[in-house]
C-alpha cells in the first residue's frame, strides 16, 4: 500500500470512528395466548416493528385506546385469528395502550413503549 493508500485509509478510520452507526429498526413479537399478551410491555424504539401473534386456539383482536397512523381503534379492532399474525411499525415516541376487546373481562391488555 502506497503512501496515499494509507493516508485514505487512516482518514477514512478517523472520519468514520466520530460518526454515530446507525440504529437499524427492529421486529418485536407479541404473542397472544391464554387470554394474555405476552410481553404485556415492551419498550421499543422509534422505527421499530411489533409483530403480534396469535398462538392460541382462539381468536383475538387488537384495539388501541387512542386513534393514530390507522390503528386498529375500540370502535374498528383488528382480529387475529389461530396463527394469524399482524405488524405495525412505530413511528413516533409515546406509550401506546391496546386490549383484545373480545376478551375485556378478562384484562387481555397491553403496552407499547416507544422511545426515540
Amino acid at each position: 500500500m502506497d503512501d496515499l493508500s494509507k493516508a485514505l485509509f487512516l482518514a477514512t478510520l478517523i472520519i468514520g470512528a466520530g460518526l454515530p452507526s446507525p440504529v437499524l429498526a427492529e421486529e418485536h413479537t407479541v404473542g397472544m395466548e391464554g387470554w394474555e399478551f405476552d410481553p404485556v410491555e415492551l419498550t421499543i424504539r422509534v422505527g421499530d416493528t411489533v409483530v403480534w401473534h396469535n398462538n392460541d386456539d382462539t381468536a383475538h383482536n387488537i384495539a388501541f385506546e387512542i386513534e393514530f397512523d390507522g390503528v386498529p381503534t375500540m370502535d374498528k379492532p383488528r382480529k387475529v385469528r389461530m396463527t394469524e399474525r399482524w405488524a405495525f411499525t412505530f413511528d413516533k415516541a409515546g406509550v401506546y395502550k391496546y386490549t383484545c376487546k373480545i376478551h375485556l373481562k378478562y384484562d387481555m391488555n397491553g403496552v407499547i413503549v416507544v422511545k426515540d
